[in-house]
């Protein structure tokens, strides 16, 4: 195991500590993070009842809205499908708050893997998923933690998009220079535009430009 692997592994675990009380405050974010619970308990409740999951009527906010028609929705189905499967043992608050826990801590261990397959080493590798969680911006939604966390923006959507961007880069560059990988390339790239459009519109354009 190399030192980088080490110093990755380590700042991991930093996240982790860090991160805890995310998980143990016993509420939900505050700003979009409740928007989010409701959109996965409207699937649950989909599920529940027989309708059509993909595309349900929310009912209870605003002046009522078939969210899913025009708002990407994995992260909520998989939330959602997740409480079903396990007999509903899990509440979806605590499905929202562990995950988001997890997928923001092992982000970096992301940004490693993806940096490896288009030809960086172990330490460059390392560097990438140190600094990956600096890309921050002041109030605009950024990587950093205030765009999910407890008092901040509560993206979720977002942060799965975040988590999957990287590995559909470093797919898609296995797709481009090499004609390999076509399958889990269109599959993570589904996952990405369903998680966040934005993001998938964005790596999209790269593409292109790329192949231009």
């Amino acid at each position: 195991m190399t030192r980088a692997i080490v110093a990755v592994v380590l700042l991991v675990a930093f996240n982790l500590v860090l991160l805890f009380p995310e998980i143990t405050s016993g509420v939900v974010a505050k700003n979009d993070a409740v928007m989010h619970l409701l959109l996965a308990e409207m699937a649950v409740e989909a599920i529940e009842h027989g309708r059509n999951f993909t595309d349900p009527w929310q009912g209870t906010m605003n002046l009522r809205f078939p969210f899913f028609h025009y708002y990407q929705h994995l992260p909520h189905l998989l939330v959602a499908q997740f409480h079903v499967v396990t007999f509903e043992v899990f509440p979806v608050a605590d499905l929202i708050r562990w995950s988001t826990y997890l997928l923001l801590s092992l982000f970096l261990l992301t940004i490693f893997w993806s940096l490896r397959p288009v030809g960086f080493g172990d330490l460059t590798a390392g560097m990438g998923a140190l600094v990956a969680p600096l890309a921050a911006t002041d109030s605009l939604f950024g990587f950093g933690y205030a765009s999910y966390t407890f008092l901040g923006f509560g993206l979720y959507s977002q942060l799965w998009a975040m988590v999957f961007f990287a590995p559909a880069i470093a797919l898609g560059c296995g797709v481009i220079r090499g004609g390999r990988g076509y399958f889990w390339t269109t599959l993570l790239l589904a996952a990405l535009l369903m998680s966040h459009l934005m993001y998938g519109i964005w790596l999209l354009s790269a593409s292109v430009c790329w192949l231009s």
